[in-house]
């Protein structure tokens, strides 16, 4: 029998957040531009100027954020008080 998967409300939250930044980061940019968007929404770095900015990275920090909370949540227990199945 395999460990069962469940829901983990943090990761999502933060990775359909990042989603939508980096969607929205898109919008109004001519398609010769649109990958340039994409990597420095993630990362911060701006291929074309050969610049680094990480508050340029709007996509990465609700991800990253996202996924921590749901690591920090787990060590410290808090998903005992979770119904079974979901966990923070």
């Amino acid at each position: 029998m395999g460990k069962k998967r469940s829901l983990r409300i943090g990761a999502t939250v933060g990775m359909l957040a990042g989603l939508y930044s980096l969607y929205t980061s898109q919008a109004g940019v001519s398609n010769k531009y649109k990958a340039q968007k994409m990597v420095q929404a993630l990362t911060g770095y701006d291929y074309i100027n050969q610049k680094f900015d990480i508050q340029s990275a709007s996509a990465a920090i609700p991800m990253i954020g996202g996924v921590a909370l749901s690591m920090v949540a787990s060590k410290a227990g808090l998903n005992r008080y979770t119904p079974t199945g979901i966990n923070i």
